[in-house]
């Protein structure tokens, strides 16, 4: 186990070197753009329910969804895949009251996992049962500014130079469908001071 540990801590040092000079992938004059893609993040509203058929003569309810939707760009660094996200392709649905309490941390801890399982099943990234081969990227701005609430959320950029870049280690031991993923590490800028519009800018790093 401590082997194993060595070898991720020692590749993330490596493949972090790319983001030395420029933290944001965007940025790296080395970066090349090779797709985009689209996709969503649903969870349940923690105050509305909705009717569902249940049979011929009856419904059942169940927690109404939410979600956010947003594009996901992806590129290669000396070989390396990297996803970015842009706050600006956010776009939210459902309930309001569940959407303004979900954190911003947290809420781009649920994108950042669904954007590695979306680049496995897009087959921008590979991944095996040894998690120490699998090493994933991502590239969100590290600091953001919420503004509005429930479906009118957007977040604002606090600094288009800055991003949190977090490595992930995958296994896909019953297949790139079901991918077990473990943040390993992460970087990104310390926040403060307001945003574009005056308020309070929040960090996306864990």
């Amino acid at each position: 186990m401590k082997t194993a540990t060595a070898i991720v801590l020692a590749f993330i040092a490596l493949t972090s070197a790319a983001f030395s000079q420029t933290r944001c992938v965007q940025n790296d004059p080395a970066a090349v753009r090779v797709g985009t893609m689209t996709t969503t993040v649903v969870f349940p509203s923690s105050t509305q329910n909705e009717e569902v058929f249940k049979d011929s003569t009856s419904y059942a309810t169940k927690p109404k969804s939410s979600g956010v939707g947003f594009e996901i760009t992806v590129w290669r660094i000396n070989g390396q895949t990297i996803y970015s996200v842009d706050p600006r392709t956010m776009t939210f649905n459902g309930d309001g009251p569940t959407i303004d309490s979900m954190k911003t941390l947290d809420l781009f801890n649920l994108i950042a996992q669904v954007v590695v399982g979306q680049g496995l099943s897009n087959g921008y990234s590979s991944c095996t049962g040894t998690c120490r081969e699998n090493l994933v990227k991502v590239s969100l701005p590290a600091c953001v500014e919420r503004v509005g609430s429930g479906v009118n959320t957007r977040f604002e950029w606090c600094n288009p130079g800055d991003c949190c870049v977090r490595t992930y280690a995958v296994c896909c031991s019953d297949g790139t469908n079901a991918p077990f993923i473990t943040l390993v590490g992460s970087s990104g800028s310390t926040c403060t001071g307001s945003g574009p519009t005056g308020g309070r800018c929040e960090s996306t790093c864990p």
